[in-house]
């Protein structure tokens, strides 16, 4: 109904409140820092640590509350920026065409949300629903318009494994190979006939 709430609205609001504390957290540390460093503050335990990790250029341990990260400093950061960033463009553009999965706090409930999208639209109920995962050829920057249904996922990476495109299946990974990426993914909610059939008995 008209006075439903979008889920991925919901997300989005989760998605800025979890940043916005971090971001929060982050300028809290280093104005703290910056005041031990200058006398104007004692030096606790606590600013002592984020001292210590910012040197060893390491992400001090209270900033990965929100989402976990085995990066250094500078990979963190960079990674960090690209996350505020897709949710700055979500705001200020509308619902992405593409998202990057893994560049949300909570993915799980991003998929939840889709899931609930297809089941008002199509009145069915949401334990009756899987997942289609077709494979989307296409560079994510040529992709006009989002799907009627679930979303364009980009940014997913297989560890041992690798896409081939020739055949469309997953292949063995190159020697030396430690990570390879994803072409685009089509989170697509679909009935599960498995799970209506068991439904049914």
């Amino acid at each position: 109904t008209s006075t439903e709430v979008d889920p991925l609205k919901i997300v989005l609001l989760q998605e800025m409140d979890r940043y916005n504390g971090l971001l929060s957290l982050i300028f809290s540390c280093i104005n703290d820092l910056e005041d031990a460093l200058c006398g104007l503050a004692a030096m606790t335990p606590a600013i002592e640590l984020t001292m210590t990790s910012l040197l060893d250029q390491k992400v001090p341990q209270s900033w990965l509350a929100v989402y976990p990260s085995l990066k250094p400093l500078g990979a963190w950061l960079r990674d960090f920026m690209s996350r505020l960033n897709q949710i700055e463009n979500w705001i200020a553009v509308g619902t992405p065409k593409v998202f990057w999965l893994a560049g949300l706090t909570y993915p799980t409930g991003f998929l939840s949300a889709l899931l609930q999208l297809y089941s008002r639209k199509n009145g069915v109920a949401i334990d009756l629903l899987t997942w289609e995962n077709p494979i989307i050829m296409s560079d994510e920057n040529k992709i006009e318009k989002s799907p009627d249904d679930g979303a364009y996922v980009c940014g997913i990476v297989l560890e041992g494994a690798r896409w081939d495109q020739d055949n469309g299946c997953l292949v063995d990974s190159f020697p030396l190979e430690l990570v390879s990426p994803m072409p685009l993914i089509h989170f697509k909610p679909t009935l599960s006939k498995k799970k209506v059939r068991k439904r049914a008995l």
